[in-house]
């Protein structure tokens, strides 16, 4: 049933007819209706939980009437920098009603394309949730959602036969100025029922119980388990009204031409303007001299740390500081990124712990009493806390890291080399030199110990999903267990160093060697 121009959000159930269409131009909204889709071949389940109830914008965002000039900001065209703030004010009082940390905008996110826009506050609601980031707009994706903005005024779908769960929302009938942000509210904050309250109305929530209230929110914080691609669009509906578009994939789609923008480059954009927090604010490097080991971000770049504390970026992935010329108390040991990509820490045999990017400092056990030193740190899956591990197999948790137990203090056929966390459980696992695996609060996929190897173990990593992990050992033999597949190894090649590490990379994984060579897999 549609009202007299509304503002309306769509899910995959829904086209608006030409007849509706010809009615909506009629005036200005008097509501926001909406309705919801699910992923076409996938569920929920990881996904934070939804309030309670709609909570009303604070300040108002969108009008319940109209008397010739009292419109809101956000619905006089064109005055998006003072919608955006309204906007991003209101989304941070919600925030505050859930208990959920405040967001903030680049300063030059009024002038962004609107596909930007959309794609920059959709991450940002996940990550303060602890949500994973969508890794990027997708050209192909972006292509159905500015067709469905532009051509049917619905939520985008995608032709043909795809192998891979997709969902999507739709928003149309709005002011000029009121664009990715009011949209952001209404799919997020105002998608469950009680429309007379909060002067917005979801088709699909018919009741309090009706498994369509919040589908739009739901679709935004979707958490499949698996990387997730975006499109995004805005087009005209006439008479100074728009509609914009959204739709989420669990895979690339084969058809893909690449990416369009990327949280990768937003990290950078803004990390080009804004101080590290660590130690030391210096540049990175364009190489090392001896490496301590690596850490790859979710989009396919990463960094090497040297054993001075200086970085050395792979793939594209920004700089975020290093610890290049400083005294320090103990080598560094470690670099472990943060789960958004947005920052690392670096650990040093002492326990000291450097910050760079959004990276926040725990604690450490800098100028503390060890037993031994500290040899690896592992991040928790939301980035709030991580673990420190020493060569006896003694473990320093920080944070909301929980401590599930130890090798500290027990007897050990070879010390430990390093650990990886559990995202599925928030567990972890210690690696000896050995190859021996000690599990804490995780499942045990099977180890090297008692085995014969050509040079010890050097490094692990998990897989992302928690169902396996690998370690690597000096000469670059790689070690699967769990659901872990076999990629490649450097094991019976010829090496130019040592390898002292590896890291996971998206679906692959890279191997780093003493000198910062970069072995891709």
């Amino acid at each position: 049933m549609w009202k007299h121009l509304i503002f309306a959000i769509a899910g995959l159930a829904s086209l608006v007819t030409p007849s509706a269409q010809s009615a909506i131009k009629a005036g200005p909204p008097a509501s926001i209706e909406m309705t919801t889709s699910a992923p076409s071949s996938s569920f929920y389940g990881n996904e934070p939980p939804n309030p309670t109830q709609n909570i009303p914008a604070n300040p108002v965002l969108a009008p319940t009437t109209f008397s010739g000039t009292s419109l809101p900001p956000c619905y006089q065209y064109p005055t998006t920098q003072q919608c955006d703030n309204l906007a991003i004010e209101a989304i941070n009082n919600a925030h505050s009603v859930e208990g959920v940390p405040p967001i903030s905008l680049p300063n030059n996110f009024s002038s962004l394309p609107d596909y930007i826009k959309q794609f920059i506050i959709v991450n940002l609601e996940r990550i303060s949730r602890g949500e994973p980031p969508i890794v990027g707009v997708m050209a192909s994706l972006d292509a159905a959602a500015q067709t469905a903005a532009s051509q049917y005024h619905s939520d985008p779908v995608l032709s043909g036969s795809v192998s891979f769960a997709y969902a999507s929302n739709w928003s149309g009938a709005y002011g000029g100025a009121a664009g990715a942000l009011v949209s952001d509210y209404g799919y997020m904050y105002e998608d469950g029922w009680g429309g007379s309250v909060s002067n917005t109305s979801n088709y699909d929530c018919t009741s309090p119980s009706a498994s369509g209230c919040w589908g739009h929110r739901d679709n935004i914080l979707w958490n499949p388990g698996v990387p997730l691609s975006m499109g995004a669009a805005e087009a005209s509906w006439g008479n100074g009204y728009y509609n914009s578009t959204q739709i989420f994939a669990e895979a690339s789609p084969s058809s893909a031409t690449g990416y369009l923008y990327t949280w990768s480059q937003y990290l950078q954009s803004i990390g080009q303007s804004q101080s590290s927090p660590g130690s030391s604010s210096s540049s990175c490097s364009p190489s090392v001299s001896v490496a301590a080991g690596a850490a790859a971000d979710p989009y396919g770049g990463g960094w090497v740390v040297g054993r001075s504390g200086n970085i050395v970026t792979q793939g594209g992935a920004p700089c975020y500081g290093s610890l290049s010329g400083m005294h320090l108390n103990a080598p560094i040991v470690g670099i472990t990124a943060t789960p958004d990509g947005g920052g690392y820490w670096l650990v040093a045999a002492d326990g000291g712990i450097f910050t760079f990017g959004d990276a926040a400092f725990y604690g450490s056990m800098g100028g503390k009493p060890l037993n031994q030193p500290v040899v690896g740190m592992a991040s928790t899956p939301d980035g709030k806390g991580y673990w420190l591990v020493a060569a006896d197999g003694g473990i320093f948790t920080f944070g909301d890291a929980a401590f599930y137990g130890s090798m500290g203090g027990k007897p050990l056929n070879q010390p430990v080399m390093g650990m990886a966390a559990d995202p599925s459980t928030g567990g972890y696992w210690e690696v000896a030199s050995d190859g021996g695996i000690f599990s804490f609060n995780s499942p045990f996929f099977g180890s090297m110990g008692g085995k014969p190897l050509n040079q010890p173990v050097v490094g692990i990593d998990a897989l992302s999903n928690g169902q396996g992990y690998r370690f690597v050992a000096s000469d670059g033999g790689v070690f699967d267990f769990g659901a872990a597949d076999f990629l490649g190894s450097m094991g019976g090649k010829p090496l130019t160093a040592p390898i002292v590490g590896m890291a996971l990379n998206g679906t692959g994984y890279w191997l780093v060697g003493r000198n910062g060579a970069i072995y891709s897999y």
